[in-house]
């Protein structure tokens, strides 16, 4: 009896056929904790993760802030980079919708008519916006209220996104004096606001030097009926009279607007307006006539350096050229070129492209 239950023992001690585990893989494999055996009091675990203390916190906070500081202006200047990309479109656009009117009518848009809507008005249909321009009575005044609903439309290529201006803002125009005119009650004669303005030339008169002008009325030849009728203006620019080259001769560009003053008049007054020249022209350079004895000559009309530059004089509304890119403003040429002109322009050049017929050699204009 008692051999043969030495030999049942002997035989359970005998590990199965296929089976290497041993006794010591055993022991180690219960010293494992798990989630429902944790590890024994004493016992070496194998990983454990540990939590951040407070200064590395710290650090790594520091060094996102770092980073965020070093790509920030890169992001920025990368967003303004499009914005002025897009503001140079718009403004190739106005070149080439200049051109064409010039095809259909044998001049280039007047500036102002007689009480009617800017050029701004005229050159829609040249800008995919026939309907637009259809809702303009161009025998009728800016005011009338038959014109009203054109007057505040909005048209997008006629704004420069880096003003960052609201969308639609209207401008704010003098208080209380078309309503008579327009029947419409509290009508102040507000209008859609725009960011670019005509080149009026060097001279601040009817002796106008630049492509985009007003109409003379002391030379006004021909009944006043359609607004693009050439006997309606005088002078009617035409290419032949731009002697000085449309490629040496400013057509258009960014007009300076201070930046507190975004829809207030005047110095963001309605493009559409005609009423004043700054509404859709702006000056550049010297007057070029002989100055009267007695008199002192005019200051000369730079290029605005920023839209935080309160310089110029702005009284009766700014006339200058500017832009809200940082040293730079942007024109269209005569020839629908549009390049940057740096906003430290000395006036001699600004002159010289400003006035389509001093017969003036003009250098290195990039």
């Amino acid at each position: 009896m008692l051999r043969l239950t030495t030999s049942l023992v002997s035989r359970s001690d005998k590990a199965a056929p296929g089976c290497h585990l041993s006794s010591t893989a055993a022991i180690d494999r219960s010293m494992v904790a798990t989630s429902e055996f944790p590890a024994p009091v004493g016992a070496r675990p194998g990983r454990i993760r540990r939590a951040f203390t407070l200064v590395e916190l710290l650090v790594v906070i520091a060094i996102i802030g770092v980073l965020v500081a070093l790509l920030l202006p890169a992001v920025q200047a990368a967003r303004e980079a499009a914005r002025r990309m897009q503001c140079t479109n718009h403004l190739k656009q106005l070149g080439l919708a200049s051109h064409l009117f010039h095809d259909s009518y044998g001049f280039f848009p007047p500036g102002r008519g007689a009480g009617a809507a800017s050029w701004f008005a005229l050159i829609l249909p040249h800008l995919e916006g026939g309907a637009e321009f259809a809702q303009w009575d161009m025998k009728l005044s800016y005011y009338n209220k038959e014109n009203f609903t054109a007057r505040v439309r909005f048209i997008p290529v006629y704004s420069c996104p880096s003003q960052q201006r609201p969308s639609g803002m209207l401008s704010g125009e003098r208080s209380g004096m078309p309503a008579a005119i327009s029947g419409v009650p509290g009508d102040t004669g507000k209008g859609a606001t725009g960011d670019y303005a005509g080149n009026y030339g060097s001279i601040a008169s009817y002796q106008a030097t630049g492509i985009i002008v007003g109409v003379n009325d002391g030379k006004y030849q021909g009944e006043r009926n359609v607004v693009t009728d050439p006997e309606t203006y005088y002078p009617s620019i035409t290419i032949e009279m731009v002697t000085d080259g449309l490629s040496k001769t400013f057509l258009a560009g960014e007009k300076h607007l201070r930046h507190n003053m975004l829809g207030k008049y005047p110095d963001d007054s309605s493009i559409y307006n005609d009423d004043h020249a700054h509404n859709w022209g702006r000056l550049a350079g010297r007057d070029t006539r002989p100055t009267p004895k007695g008199q002192r000559p005019s200051a000369p009309t730079l290029l605005a350096k920023s839209p935080m530059d309160v310089s110029m004089d702005c009284t009766y509304g700014c006339i200058n050229f500017g832009s809200p890119h940082p040293g730079i403003t942007n024109f269209v040429y005569g020839d629908g070129r549009v390049a940057p002109m740096t906003v430290a322009a000395e006036v001699t050049l600004l002159t010289n492209l400003a006035h389509r017929e001093d017969g003036e050699a003009v250098g290195n204009i990039q």
